[in-house]
């Protein structure tokens, strides 16, 4: 994906963000990590935390979602997402991937006025050195597919795959 692109999705997920109906607003706050982050001018994906709340409604969509092996998340990543594709969200990981080394930038905080994440953006500058970070809990099975395969779904089946040899 081409940086340009990348960043229209951003702006489009903040002109949602900022519509702030349900559920978004219960987002508190959302961090970028990664290639994009980090400047790279083709980015696969762009990753992002989002840190957010919960109230009944999202809690039963959750469990019912759960209950027929669907995403449990899929409420709260279409709003953010539209129908778009490219943006790889991560719910509630930000102390995990901190405690791991992962470098998070704040885009939006709940209270800050969308113009506030929007110059945050514009400071998130090309990089032509930035490449493609090697890839973690990852198994030859799955070369090439990465990017498809969820980091916590990486995490638990390179577990597992380690737990059989």
């Amino acid at each position: 994906m081409k940086r340009d692109r990348a960043t229209t999705l951003l702006n489009d997920m903040l002109n949602r963000l900022e519509e702030g109906s349900w559920p978004l607003d219960l987002v508190d706050e959302i961090l970028v990590f990664g290639s994009y982050a980090r400047g790279a001018l083709n980015p696969s994906d762009v990753d992002l935390v989002v840190e957010h709340r919960r109230d009944d409604r999202l809690t039963s969509e959750f469990l019912h979602a759960l209950s027929y092996g669907r995403d449990p998340s899929a409420s709260m990543k279409r709003a953010l997402k539209g129908n778009s594709r490219g943006l790889q969200i991560h719910f509630g990981e930000r102390k995990t991937l901190e405690a791991e080394g992962f470098e998070l930038t704040p885009l939006w905080t709940r209270g800050e006025p969308i113009d506030t994440a929007r110059a945050r953006l514009a400071a998130i500058t090309p990089d032509p050195t930035a490449g493609r970070a090697p890839r973690d809990h990852m198994i030859e099975a799955f070369d090439g597919i990465d990017h498809w395969v969820p980091r916590p779904v990486r995490i638990d089946l390179t577990d597992l795959v380690s737990a059989y040899k």
